[in-house]
């Protein structure tokens, strides 16, 4: 002992986890922190000297990029729902011209005794027809997307790194993809069910209603607007009451930044709504402001179009 140096001692040792690829992909950086905590204590267990310091350099730097990769999710969670609504919105209004258009075969069919169910089975098909070819199509390009994208990556950081399509992926994107039919043919369904069968099968009769009346009796129909306005009322409640008090407590920028986009998005349905209801007075100011010169009579067929193409 006594010839042996302390410089002839190593100064550190570095261990290396077996999955630390798996590891460090990861999203969350609180799991990735969590596990590289758990091996570096394990390691030091079993050495059991416990004067040895540990140190996680990959983790530190890891650590400087969280609050960034956290931003980059919730960004990209809303760019997903951003583009499920304009999916919906797209699906929406070619299932409602394909509808209009097939007005009168619903009509004759209805006739010969196709039931409802069947009609509605008859919609949904006809939507989710779009959904298997894009997946056929999809699934392929993002798979090849994803190899160019995996050799680039490898040539530029010279390191092999596979993206490949996981299976909770597969899954999400192919619910999101059947989720979107499903919702943008519920107004579709409704009108094709709401359409008498007289009016359907008169090619002749306009379909365009001046005056509609409505008789509401309480009990005999579901109120779907209050419905949707007390889930509505509820699901921001429950954010604000709950999730925003435990996202503070737990510093979970994550769930402050969804909170956040979540009650921006609702303003701006709420003001798209409340335009909507103020629109039939903002344009008749419009109208007597701007076509004062105009004669009542010329003035209020102004109105009634505009009215009528609303």
């Amino acid at each position: 002992m006594k010839g042996i140096k302390q410089q002839d001692f190593s100064g550190q040792v570095i261990f290396n986890m077996a999955n630390r690829t798996d590891v460090y992909g990861e999203a969350n950086f609180d799991l990735i922190s969590q596990q590289v905590n758990s091996f570096s204590n394990s390691v030091i267990e079993d050495l059991g000297v416990y004067a040895v310091k540990p140190s996680e350099p990959i983790l530190y730097q890891l650590s400087k990029m969280s609050y960034f990769g956290m931003f980059i999710g919730v960004i990209l969670k809303l760019i997903v729902f951003s583009l499920f609504c304009l999916s919906v919105l797209m699906m929406y209004n070619m299932m409602m011209i394909g509808v209009e258009s097939r007005n009168f075969d619903f009509g004759m069919l209805r006739t010969v005794g196709m039931n409802r169910r069947s009609l509605m089975l008859t919609v949904l098909v006809d939507s989710l027809k779009y959904v298997v070819v894009a997946n056929m199509m999809g699934f392929p390009v993002s798979y090849g997307t994803l190899k160019i994208v995996s050799s680039i990556f490898t040539k530029f950081f010279g390191f092999q790194y596979v993206l490949t399509p996981t299976f909770d992926s597969i899954v999400i994107a192919s619910v999101v993809g059947f989720l979107v039919p499903i919702v943008a043919s519920f107004v579709p369904i409704l009108v094709a069910l709401g359409e008498k069968i007289i009016e359907s099968i008169n090619p002749v009769r306009n379909k365009t209603v001046a005056i509609k009346h409505e008789t509401y009796v309480e009990g005999r129909e579901f109120p779907v607007s209050r419905f949707l306005f007390g889930t509505l009322s509820c699901s921001f409640g429950f954010m604000i009451v709950y999730l925003l008090p435990q996202s503070l407590m737990d510093q979970d920028l994550g769930v402050l930044l969804i909170i956040f986009f979540t009650l921006l998005i609702g303003l701006l349905l709420g003001l798209v709504i409340l335009t909507y209801s103020f629109q039939y007075l903002l344009e008749r100011c419009i109208a007597y402001i701007t076509l004062f010169w105009l004669r009542a009579a010329d003035l209020s067929l102004v109105i009634k179009n505009l009215s009528a193409h609303r």
